[in-house]
């Protein structure tokens, strides 16, 4: 019923209506879009998104055909003012199968079928003639590490009590973290800025050593909700330091996750952000040299800063593109999928999330417009002109919630038809630090410093 331009309404008995979802005819009516009138008074807030009020509709129960017809009538009559919908004829249903004959059609018991067609609004000042296909990127929005850092702060909620004390945004998402506040998080910058002997949580972009080091000086109970990918590449980079190498980290200089993977590198680290920054880079021995990278980067600049590296450096050393994180890698593929079938994307994330920034980036690689929008309100209705397909995705970090804010913002400027894309299904979980498991209360978690 809410998907498409036009959607049938049965008005009948529960059997009557069985019947007809059963009869070829009938089906080739989109019974997928059909739905049974009058269980709820409230109805109008379905059809329309608006605040509910009381509108006549016919009961599921048998009932006179006039009387059917009368309250089809009455429902007409609410709709058609709303400026929404366009109420078609109303037929009696033997008229659809070809009589009452057993089998041979649509019981006349089930009275009428009431065609409700969805007007399309204005779209851009223009009268949209179409619906606006609407492509859901998958997977999209949280990871696994996501998930793993907010369930820490939640778990230390309900152990410790309020106030936990997070340093910098457990993750790049305003929804999350003012949700968190609400619960009794309190964010800061600084370790100074947390009371001595506070419950505090680490984010899941990780920190320097020198961090964890001020966090025990000041006997915090401390909490690693480091993601363990980004973990994976803090133990990289102090071997490939360990065996005597330069350290080349391919990333975002003053991003989080660069500043703590630096920081928990105890040799000499050079940060570049692409090709260009391969040619400045001073290194003790050419031969010697290993690369990391982080790990929300594009897929495609970081295998060209590669290439650059290799180039100059023929006998480097690193990972290729497999520090860069699984959910990255799959929700840049989704959109570069996505980008061969529809007019423009819009990434659903914060300004300061790397990873969504980079699905931008990726769909206009790809040859598409890409803007990032942090939330419904922030959508502008200029990015749709002329345009008949968009697909929606969302950075790693963003709760699945605000996508469908989005969605309904786009209902307010055309008639949409939403589906989801074939793609890769997420099976990645990563276990709680001990003691923190999920509703068990367990035993104290203490960070200790590396």
């Amino acid at each position: 019923l809410f998907g498409g331009p036009q959607a049938g309404i049965l008005l009948g008995t529960p059997k009557a209506i069985r019947a007809c979802r059963r009869n070829p005819l009938a089906r080739a009516l989109r019974p997928d879009k059909m739905a049974i009138a009058g269980l709820q008074a409230t109805l109008w807030s379905h059809l329309t998104g608006r605040a509910s009020r009381e509108i006549p509709v016919i009961r599921a129960i048998a009932r006179p055909l006039a009387e059917v017809a009368a309250a089809a009538e009455r429902l007409r009559g609410s709709l058609e003012p709303a400026g929404d919908w366009r109420v078609g004829v109303v037929e009696e249903t033997s008229r659809i199968g070809g009589g009452a004959a057993p089998g041979a059609g649509v019981p006349i018991e089930l009275g009428l079928l009431l065609i409700m067609e969805w007007v399309k609004r204005p779209m851009m000042d223009q009268r949209n003639e179409s619906c606006l296909r609407v492509v859901l990127a998958q997977p999209r929005g949280f990871c696994a590490g996501v998930e793993r850092a907010i369930d820490i702060v939640e778990a230390a909620l309900r152990k410790f009590g309020p106030p936990v004390y997070v340093r910098h945004e457990i993750v790049h998402n305003r929804r999350v973290v003012e949700n968190l506040k609400a619960k009794g998080v309190r964010f800061v910058e600084q370790v100074e800025q947390i009371p001595k002997g506070a419950v505090a949580v680490f984010s899941a972009h990780g920190v320097a050593a020198r961090v964890e080091q001020d966090a025990a000086a000041r006997s915090l109970r401390a909490i690693d909700a480091t993601c363990p990918l980004v973990s994976k590449v803090h133990t990289e980079g102090r071997r490939y330091a360990g065996a005597g190498y330069d350290i080349v980290l391919i990333g975002h200089e003053n991003h989080p996750e660069v500043e703590g993977t630096v920081g928990q590198i105890s040799g000499r680290v050079n940060v570049i952000g692409d090709v260009k920054g391969v040619e400045a880079l001073k290194v003790r021995d050419p031969e010697k040299v290993a690369y990391i990278t982080q790990t929300t980067l594009s897929v495609d600049d970081t295998r060209e800063v590669i290439a650059g590296l290799r180039k100059r450096f023929p006998k480097i050393v690193g990972p290729d593109v497999k520090d860069i994180c699984y959910a990255t890698q799959n929700r840049q593929a989704a959109v570069r999928m996505a980008a061969s079938i529809v007019d423009v994307v819009l990434v659903v994330g914060a300004r300061n999330s790397s990873n969504s920034n980079r699905l931008c980036e990726v769909a206009k690689d790809a040859g598409v417009p890409g803007y990032l929008v942090e939330e419904a309100s922030k959508l502008d209705p200029t990015w749709l002109e002329g345009k008949k397909s968009v697909c929606i995705t969302a950075g790693a970090s963003t709760p699945e919630e605000l996508v469908w804010e989005v969605i309904g913002k786009l209902r307010e400027y055309a008639t949409l038809e939403v589906s989801t894309m074939d793609g890769i299904v997420e099976n990645v979980h990563f276990s709680l630090p001990a003691g923190l498991d999920v509703g068990s209360p367990g035993t104290e978690s203490q960070a200790t410093p590396r």
